[in-house]
């Protein structure tokens, strides 16, 4: 039995209930601090210039670069002097033997001309007489050298090239009408080889006599303009020396066609201008 001192336990089923509320505050969720937005602050006026220089100047570099391998490094194994005659031509920098002809790329044809014209051969070209591809009949494939003889030719130096080559330029100079007519050209070549050959070091042991003889049979098949531009080949820089072989063979060109008795083909190719 509890003595009198003793405090009396309260349990809790003892409590009167307590009504709820009706209508009870929601509960606040706590917010975090927000931190106010740090304002960019623009670069300074000089460093931005100065970045815009740089881009400007790389850009320019760039173009640079792939316009010198377009006209020199472009492979096609009839090399049309890539767009460097084509570019004169339109900028009326050749003579009226030029402007006279059917067409630009058909000028020089067979040896000197530029590569047939794929529209043309399917019945239209929409450039007609500006084209500055060949609208001549061509009437056999242009050699080319393999992947083994790229790999092979790649490895000579200049004066090895022009070498082998310019026996074959010598060769095609009193052929196909040219009739030294291209001796300017040859002759400037010539030259080239002289100036780069000394020291030059032995041709790689690839270049076997039966290698060196199959690459003789394409060289034979070779056009002249063809020639030129395959001892251009891996070039990356547009040398005096280079520029002045473009000149002449764009000499040559504008006499040949000057000289040159107009085919039968060039006057039925008129018809597809109509």
């Amino acid at each position: 039995m509890d003595s009198p001192s003793s405090p009396k336990k309260v349990l809790l089923k003892d409590l009167p209930a307590v009504a709820a509320d009706p209508h009870p505050e929601p509960k606040k969720i706590p917010q975090r601090p927000q931190t106010p937005p740090v304002p960019l602050t623009p670069p300074s006026t000089p460093p931005q210039t100065k970045k815009r220089n740089f881009d400007f100047g790389q850009d320019m570099k760039n173009e640079l670069q792939t316009s010198i391998r377009s006209i020199f490094q472009k492979w096609d194994p009839r090399y049309e002097v890539s767009d460097y005659l084509k570019e004169r031509t339109v900028q009326g920098m050749l003579s009226p033997a030029v402007e006279e002809a059917d067409n630009p790329g058909s000028l020089g044809h067979p040896q000197l001309c530029r590569r047939r014209c794929i529209y043309f051969a399917k019945g239209h070209c929409q450039h007609g007489s500006s084209c500055g591809f060949c609208h001549l009949e061509h009437t056999r494939q242009p050699a080319q050298l393999d992947k083994k003889q790229r790999t092979i030719f790649d490895k000579l130096t200049e004066g090895q090239k022009l070498e082998i080559l310019l026996p074959h330029l010598r060769t095609k100079a009193t052929e196909e009408q040219l009739q030294h007519k291209a001796d300017s050209v040859v002759e400037i070549m010539e030259r080239r080889m002289h100036e780069v050959s000394a020291g030059a070091p032995a041709l790689p042991e690839e270049l076997t006599d039966s290698r060196m003889s199959n690459l003789d049979k394409v060289f034979a098949r070779m056009t002249f303009a063809g020639l030129v531009g395959l001892s251009f080949r891996k070039t990356v820089d547009e040398s005096d020396y280079v520029v002045s072989v473009l000149d002449a063979l764009e000499r040559l060109r504008v006499k040949y066609a000057a000289t040159s008795p107009r085919s039968e083909s060039t006057e039925d190719a008129s018809a597809l201008y109509a």
